[in-house]
Formats: structure tokens, sequence, C-alpha cells
């Protein structure tokens, strides 16, 4: 699958984290293993999550705030009562239904 070009170097790393996983789980030998996963960790993983972490837990905090502080409150001034109530069977309705394979 072709990833946006702003998520390309996070989808890159990984492949990294990947393997290192596959090497734990082969592994016959506990010291080796042990050596790689922190090779891997020290080099790249340790990075990699910390920047997952401050980027992608900072949007998705800043978007779950506006959601609730603004569009929400947008929404409840905007709509009647019986308006609000189709909203919320509408979304009852689109969270009973199991997601597509695609999505």
């Amino acid at each position: 699958m072709k990833r946006a070009e702003a998520l390309r170097p996070l989808s890159r790393e990984h492949l990294g984290a990947l393997l290192a996983a596959k090497k734990l789980r082969e592994a016959s030998d506990l010291e080796e293993a042990t050596r790689s996963f922190l090779e891997f960790w020290w080099e790249h993983g340790q990075r990699h999550f910390r920047v997952e972490e401050e980027v992608l837990g900072t949007l998705l905090h800043d978007h779950v705030r506006f959601e609730e502080r603004e569009l929400f409150p947008l929404i409840e001034d905007a709509m009647g009562a019986e308006d609000l109530e189709r909203l919320a069977a509408a979304i009852e309705r689109a969270e009973a239904t199991p997601p597509s394979a695609g999505a």
C-alpha cells in the first residue's frame, strides 16, 4: 500500500520494528535475540516510538479537544431535539455495523 508522503518515514521504520519482532519470535539463542533487539531499540526503536507518541498523540489529542470544545457545541446549538434524536439513532446504527474489510 502506498503511503502519503507525510507518513512514509514512520512507515519505513516499521519494517525495522517488524524485523526485530520476527527475530525475537524465531530466536533460538536468547543472548543473540536480546543483543539484536537492544541494537534495534537504541538505534531506531526508541526514537521512532517517541516521535509517534509525541506527534501522533498530539494530533489525536487536538482532534478530540476540537470536537468536544467546538464542533459538538455547534452541532448541539444548530440541531433541534428531534434532529439530535435522529443523529443519536444514526450513530447507534453505525456503531453496531461491523467495519468493512477495506477500512
